[in-house]
């Protein structure tokens, strides 16, 4: 799906990267959910005041946060066989 503004074809990426510029104010995103989604959303909704828009929003950090994670144990990783007791001390 794209969107139309000022004779300029805008993809669903640029408007999010419009959001993000400041260019607008937010911009809608849609998504297509299959009953098992849907019965996630509802169990996450239930017993809290979190709308579809909350559950979804801490869903995206907490994807990000499992990247940086990951990152994170990449990086230790490659450290992995470093000894920092063999190191001068640099202070």
């Amino acid at each position: 799906m794209y969107y139309t503004r000022a004779m300029a074809t805008i993809t669903p990426e640029q408007r999010l990267l419009d959001v993000i510029e400041g260019k607008t104010q937010s911009a809608g995103v849609t998504m297509r959910v299959n009953a098992e989604d849907a019965t996630i959303l509802v169990d996450l909704m239930k017993g809290s005041r979190a709308g579809v828009t909350d559950v979804l929003r801490r869903g995206i950090r907490r994807v990000q946060q499992e990247q940086w994670e990951d990152q994170l144990r990449r990086e230790a990783a490659t450290l992995a066989d470093e000894d920092l007791n063999t190191e001068a001390d640099a202070w």
